[in-house]
């Protein structure tokens, strides 16, 4: 693990939308208000539960960034909420957020 006061960082090999990744950076920003309820072994296994599967990205940045959410996402019997993005070399998956949903409803 690589580390500094914003992001985490971890080798871990998943294909995601047919991409071979190796690097998982993830932000602290989910231990401001979910602390209490995730940390990085659970953002860890939502990730991992990306492989192998596509996804359409909701937004693309003008630079290219592919930002994507999962809502709800199930990982051991609960339901979150994962915002993550791939820049535009493809060379890792980012994690901005990630929660817990109460009944794997997303809020409107």
């Amino acid at each position: 693990m690589i580390e500094n006061k914003q992001r985490r960082e971890y080798q871990l090999r998943i294909v995601v939308n047919g991409v071979l990744f190796d690097r998982i950076v993830i932000d602290t920003h989910y231990e401001k208000k979910h602390k209490v309820s995730i940390n990085d072994e659970i953002v860890l296994g939502l990730v991992q539960g990306l492989y192998g599967h596509s996804f359409l990205p909701e937004v693309v940045s003008e630079s290219g960034f592919k930002y994507f959410s999962n809502d709800p996402w199930p990982f051991d019997g609960k339901w979150y909420r994962l915002i993550w993005l791939i820049p535009p070399d493809e060379t890792y998956i980012g994690v901005l957020n990630a929660f817990r949903r109460k009944n794997g409803k997303a809020k409107n």
